[in-house]
């Protein structure tokens, strides 16, 4: 597995456009190849931005807990046949 970049400067955006699609052709028949085509300000913003891209599961995780922090299990039903209930996944 490897990562190629290539770097344009902001007035070559029509060749870097050319040569992503170029790139996407080359890629079509090789399964699990990527090109992708991004505008950053540094290639730090990169990372920060895509990080799925660099294996990077750090902050996929971190947004999952604090989207969990705030949930609450959902009310138990009073009455009704066993058959009915809800099941209970936050116990």
């Amino acid at each position: 597995m490897s990562v190629q970049v290539t770097t344009f400067k902001f007035g070559e955006s029509t060749l870097a456009n050319q040569r992503y699609l170029d790139f996407e052709r080359r890629l079509k028949g090789i399964p699990g190849a990527e090109a992708v085509l991004v505008s950053v300000v540094s290639s730090d913003a990169v990372r920060k931005a895509y990080p799925n891209y660099f294996l990077d599961t750090q902050v996929f995780v971190r947004l999952i807990r604090e989207a969990t922090k705030t949930l609450r299990p959902p009310p138990r039903p009073s009455r009704g046949p066993p058959d009915t209930r809800q099941l209970d996944l936050f116990k």
